[in-house]
């Protein structure tokens, strides 16, 4: 696709707790998988597109599979 094209692959964890203060005491773990592109229209600006395949493991017993998708725009300076 030529040199102002470029694809990645990343991970995310995120761990989540709530506090017995503002609710019920809740820990919450988020693992995902990321994917994508981005074209570089010139030096300081790209357009990309991203999947996201995420697992949330819930203390309530509320784990669930989910994707998502997002299109950025990023500007370098």
């Amino acid at each position: 696709m030529g040199s102002d094209f470029a694809t990645y692959l990343g991970s995310r964890g995120i761990l989540q707790r709530t506090s017995p203060e503002v609710g019920p005491e809740d820990t919450d773990f988020l693992l995902g998988a990321t994917g994508g592109g981005e074209y570089f229209l010139g030096n300081h600006f790209s357009l990309g597109v991203e999947a996201q395949l995420n697992f949330l493991v819930n203390d309530n017993g509320g784990d669930r599979l989910s994707t998502g998708a997002a299109f950025m725009g990023t500007y370098y300076f």
